[in-house]
């Protein structure tokens, strides 16, 4: 079996930490760029190409844009191995998702097909 049929091949955090929002409405948008400095603070990413990267640890986005958003639920889970830059990570986090009263109108991502 590889990796793929078992996640639990890979390597393990040794803290989920779930981010929930006390605000209700529609996922607008999500400020990728806040999602990748958390990562990056958690371990996953490198600063300089020598840093040591952890590879079992993350973010997982337990909420997309354009889903409703309620009380109390989950809208992201950091995979931690280390409380060091955690707090920062979840304020990221927390800042990351652009909450609406009313769903967002997106225009289709394909307008036409050429043959």
């Amino acid at each position: 079996d590889s990796v793929i049929d078992d996640y639990s091949k890979l390597p393990q955090p040794k803290q989920k930490v779930e981010i929930k929002l006390d605000r209700v409405g529609f996922i607008s948008h999500v400020k990728v760029m806040n999602v990748a400095k958390a990562a990056k603070l958690l371990g996953a990413g490198r600063t300089l190409k020598d840093d040591e990267i952890d590879y079992a640890v993350g973010v997982y986005l337990n909420k997309k844009v354009g889903d409703e958003l309620k009380e109390g639920e989950t809208i992201a889970t950091l995979y931690v191995n280390s409380k060091e830059n955690l707090e920062e990570a979840k304020t990221l986090m927390e800042e990351a998702f652009v909450i609406k009263s009313r769903p967002t109108e997106y225009p289709p991502l394909i307008l036409d097909i050429i043959s």
